[in-house]
């Protein structure tokens, strides 16, 4: 903390600030240590110790979608084949097949719930992606966590595409899109990759949409900019 606070720009020291903070926090991310990763990354977007604690952090609160992202992101960033890439390697496979375990459970719980949504990109702001921008597209609450209920990815280059979002889908078994009457749909082009909202990326969203009466496609354009 005193070698930060001495020269508070250095990234190597909110590095090691970070990484000592975690440790003491039993793995926690939460407050200072993660307000200094999102900062290196905001610096240095390539960072791989950076996204590497990011996705253990998320990894450790069952948050495997953003894990997962965070070591892909680790993975494409690494320079050279050592066995340090092997080890983002495995760590993404293992957060891939928690996520798809979770699946696995929604899966054989019965639900007729599907939301089809056709996703596309405004011509006024079509400018300022490009073709391999990730495009998340999710649904969330109206009244209900924070976190969303159901997540599709893809590619700029896709759109305009359809997509489907049901129980699948799920973050976490514990909140599925079946189990909510109301929610809005969101899809945002991030233009980090990362899978929390950013300044600078693109966005649009749905009405309130009724779960149980959703019988028509949906449509989303993305046309803002978010601040």
């Amino acid at each position: 903390a005193q070698a930060h606070e001495l020269d508070v720009a250095d990234i190597e020291t909110m590095m090691q600030y970070a990484q000592a903070l975690y440790f003491v926090q039993a793995g926690d991310l939460k407050g200072q240590p993660r307000i200094l990763l999102e900062e290196i990354i905001e610096k240095v977007p390539d960072h791989t110790e950076a996204l590497n604690l990011m996705a253990a952090g998320a990894y450790q609160q069952e948050d495997y979608v953003v894990a997962a992202d965070y070591w892909q992101r680790a993975l494409n960033a690494y320079p050279y084949e050592d066995e340090n890439k092997e080890a983002l390697r495995e760590a993404l496979a293992t957060a891939q097949k928690q996520l798809q375990q979770a699946n696995n459970v929604v899966q054989q719980e019965d639900s007729a719930v599907q939301l089809d949504v056709r996703v596309q990109i405004a011509d006024a702001v079509s400018a300022l992606v490009v073709p391999e921008d990730t495009v998340y597209l999710y649904a969330k609450a109206v009244d209900g966590p924070p976190m969303p209920l159901a997540v599709v990815q893809m590619q700029v280059k896709d759109l305009p595409q359809i997509a489907s979002l049901d129980d699948s889908l799920a973050m976490m078994p514990a909140a599925r899109l079946s189990q909510f009457a109301q929610v809005v749909i969101y899809a945002r082009v991030a233009k980090a990759g990362q899978a929390e909202a950013q300044s600078g990326d693109l966005i649009g969203q749905s009405v309130v949409v009724n779960v149980a009466e959703a019988n028509e496609r949906i449509e989303i354009i993305i046309d803002s900019v978010v601040t």
